[in-house]
């Protein structure tokens, strides 16, 4: 598929950038060519990039043609009055003369054979080179103001450049080989096979000219190529140089454009309306055994040309195939890749109708009522300034665009400074108040472990009044215990001893039954008694009381062990000293225990010593008759 690139170089816009080069935009005066001194050198000098060779107030040309030597030539068709010359030579300042002839240019409006011998409606031009020599080819349409097909009309004219004698006339019969609303539109001439191509734009078809046999036929009509494409207009006003009425029939129209490829193998064609490019093999259409359908088959899409175009030619030296762009008022190149670029483009363009390329490097144009050239070589120059100062351009805007991005940048930075430089202030206010909150905060705690510190001296210093005052309350439990264990003993002493007495008494009064001189004896025994019941009476209340201020001390031990122990478990919530506290208690319960222990064992012993043989006994008893428990 051909690349198109839509932007047109406008010649105010090449001659701007050639402007270095020594190129002025001063306008020629008149029809001249280049220039008075165009002839004086061998090197070209372009007074202004797009040169007016020629214009025609009134007049539009059509067909154009430039031969080896230089010679310009120019059609002018018939489209609503009948133009002055039909066929004409430029001279070097731009001076018309009718050509081959004045008599061939004068045709009396009358079809039959007045139109033998005069030129009715010359539409196309072409010019071929052979060993036979070069000849310009004249295709007269015979179809005067597009009102039809005139008997005699249609013609195809090959003449001499050597000495501008007219070689031969191939007349066409109207009413065989077209239809009555042909428009014959461009033509196309190969020498080595002697077979000339013709376009109708009405019809949309080719018609092969056998040049040797002076036949013609038909081939491709109404073929999709041929024809215009749909919701595609010929320009943006009448369509090029088909009707300056402007009545829109133009734009209906379809294949005009032909070239033949270098080789004569190809024949390149476009439609007025349409917007594609096409060629077909030159052998497809010479074959009359081949049908249309088996010629279709060798057609080829070249792809979109972005433009409805008109005269195509051919630069067999670099294989540019040059364009006439109706939509845009230009001429536009496909490159032998397929790229399509405009060439050129100037306000008098209205309506580019054919091109031809000169020798000289210089591509001539007719469009409007202009004959317009401009150098290849110069427009070259011109897009390579147009392409550097395109790049400048876009080098500039990338500049512009990176420069923009960096103030963005900057401007961004700012901003993210200020909100940064925000942030840091409010950060500071935050720091400054947390700061502050801490320090209260440590100021509190401080304070705090200074009143835990002080509770903590205080509930160590009760600990150690409680602990001092269980230890003294201890002890004096334990004198006590030892004053009620001294107590009890001494009354099991007075009781063991009254017993003894009792029985010292028994023993008395049985004696004195025995022997009324143990009276004595008895009285005192009785005595002894009565005073051994005493002193039990006495020891067993001293042990009573005793007992009952052991007790009193073993109540006060009790309630200031409790004591000690609330205040263990009020500290053992807030700090683990609760923990030594308990495990003193612990302790001192612990010694209470072993003291009532130690006590329980003096006890026992000292029952056990009354059974031991050591302890004294009364005088006159014996161990067996002791009660014992």
């Amino acid at each position: 598929m051909p690349r198109f690139f839509p932007a047109v170089l406008t010649a105010s816009a090449l001659a701007l950038t050639l402007g270095s080069a020594g190129c002025s935009t001063t306008p020629v005066a008149g029809h001249a060519w280049s220039g008075e001194n165009a002839s004086s050198s061998a090197t070209p000098d372009l007074n202004r990039l797009v040169v007016e060779v020629a214009s025609f107030a009134g007049e539009q040309p059509a067909g154009i043609a430039v031969t080896s030597t230089g010679r310009v030539f120019v059609t002018f068709p018939w489209i609503e009055g009948q133009p002055g010359v039909a066929v004409g030579e430029l001279g070097e300042h731009g001076q018309l003369r009718p050509y081959p002839t004045a008599s061939w240019n004068r045709w009396d409006g009358r079809p039959g054979p007045s139109a033998l011998r005069a030129i009715v409606s010359a539409q196309a031009l072409t010019v071929t080179e052979s060993a036979a020599g070069e000849f310009l080819w004249i295709l007269d349409a015979g179809n005067p103001q597009r009102g039809g097909v005139v008997l005699a009309g249609p013609k195809l004219f090959k003449i001499d450049l050597a000495d501008d004698s007219i070689a031969q006339v191939f007349y066409f019969d109207h009413r065989r080989d077209f239809a009555p609303d042909s428009r014959l539109s461009d033509v196309r001439v190969d020498p080595t096979t002697g077979t000339a191509y013709l376009s109708d734009a009405r019809r949309g078809g080719l018609y092969v000219v056998d040049l040797k046999q002076r036949e013609t036929r038909a081939v491709l009509m109404g073929h999709p190529s041929m024809r215009p494409e749909a919701a595609v207009a010929a320009g943006q006003d009448n369509g090029g140089a088909e009707d300056s009425r402007g009545s829109g029939a133009h734009r209906r129209l379809g294949v005009a454009g032909l070239e033949l490829s270098d080789d004569y193998g190809h024949l390149y064609y476009h439609a007025l309306a349409g917007r594609k490019l096409y060629r077909v093999p030159t052998a497809a259409l010479r074959d009359a055994r081949l049908t249309d359908a088996e010629r279709a088959y060798a057609v080829e899409d070249l792809g979109t040309t972005g433009s409805a175009m008109d005269g195509l030619a051919f630069n067999h030296a670099t294989g540019d195939l040059y364009m006439a762009a109706l939509d845009h008022h230009a001429v536009h190149v496909r490159r032998p890749d397929g790229a399509i670029e405009s060439l050129v483009a100037d306000a008098r363009m209205q309506r580019p109708d054919s091109i031809a390329l000169a020798g000289d490097g210089y591509l001539y144009l007719t469009a409007s009522s202009y004959v317009l050239k401009a150098s290849l070589e110069y427009l070259a120059l011109a897009a390579i300034a147009e392409k550097e100062a395109a790049e400048a351009r876009a080098m500039w805007d990338e500049s512009e665009s990176l420069a923009e991005a960096a103030r963005a940048r900057v401007a961004e930075a700012q901003r993210v400074a200020e909100a940064q430089a925000d942030a840091a202030a409010t950060a500071l206010q935050q720091v400054a108040s947390a700061s502050a909150a801490v320090t209260e905060r440590q100021y509190a705690v401080a304070q705090a472990e200074r009143d835990a510190a002080a509770q903590l001296v205080e509930r160590e210093s009760a600990e150690v009044k409680a602990e001092q005052t269980a230890l003294a309350a201890s002890r004096q439990a334990d004198t006590a215990r030892a004053a009620a264990e001294a107590a009890d003993e001494a009354a099991r002493i007075a009781e063991r001893r009254a017993a003894v007495a009792q029985r010292e008494a028994d023993m008395a009064a049985v004696l004195a039954q025995a022997s009324e001189h143990s009276e004595a004896q008895a009285l005192a025994a009785a005595e002894a008694y009565t005073a051994a019941v005493a002193a039990a009476a006495w020891s067993r209340q001293q042990a009573d009381e005793a007992r009952l201020a052991a007790d009193r001390l073993q109540s006060e031990a009790e309630a200031i062990q409790a004591g000690a122990e609330l205040a263990a478990d009020a500290w053992r919530a807030e700090q683990d000293h609760a923990a030594q506290f308990v495990a003193a208690a612990e302790r001192a319960q612990r010694v209470a225990e072993a003291a009532a222990r130690s006590l329980e064992a003096a006890q026992l012993a000292e029952v056990n010593r009354g059974t031991d043989p050591a302890t004294p006994t009364p005088a006159g008893f014996e161990l067996a008759d002791v009660p014992t428990k």
